[in-house]
């Protein structure tokens, strides 16, 4: 999937992706746990490497195969 930049250089939040223009794909968001598995979380997401923002992507957001 190809992502595009916002007017001020980051990904647009609503830009549903896994891997930030930095090439990163390691994110900060916020979630909760419940039996030891996360149970629940925010979609946006900040790019570790670089600070960009993003929205997490969910299972109905994965491509058909």
């Amino acid at each position: 999937m190809r992502v595009q930049q916002s007017e001020e250089g980051g990904l647009d939040l609503g830009q549903v992706t896994h891997e930030c223009l930095c090439g990163s794909n390691f994110w900060n968001l916020q979630c909760s746990f419940e039996d030891y598995e996360i149970s629940f979380y925010l979609l946006e997401m900040t790019c570790v490497a670089c600070g960009n923002t993003a929205t997490a992507p969910t299972p109905l957001d994965r491509p058909d195969e």
